[in-house]
């Protein structure tokens, strides 16, 4: 594929794993549960629902068992590989997410 700056990404190199979700409204302890745990993995959150980490086997397993959590206690998730469609939007997402890491990095 070809990106807008002229770049090339080959079809295989997915940069991202996305986590797309819902909780139920009550009770809360799920929804400050997933907070906490997408905070402890350094995830950043693009929106509400909507949480992102660089792809990885170990982010694949942590998000992996979030949506099994999340949708055993009654809600919503959908975890996607995604790819950037330029390097300023890859740029956007690195520096979003760069707190949520530097803060797990610390944690450890």
């Amino acid at each position: 594929m070809v990106q807008k700056d002229g770049e090339s990404r080959g079809a295989g190199e997915w940069g991202w794993l996305v986590l797309i979700y819902r909780t139920p409204a009550t009770p809360s302890a799920l929804r400050v549960r997933v907070w906490r745990r997408l905070r402890t993995l350094g995830a950043a959150s693009l929106h509400d629902g909507v949480a992102m980490l660089p792809a990885s086997e170990e982010a694949e397993e942590d998000f992996g068992w979030l949506a099994v959590e999340i949708r055993e206690r009654g809600g919503e998730a959908h975890l996607l590989r995604a790819a950037p469609l330029d390097t300023a939007e890859e740029r956007r997402i690195r520096r979003a997410i760069e707190p949520g890491q530097r803060a797990r990095d610390r944690g450890r």
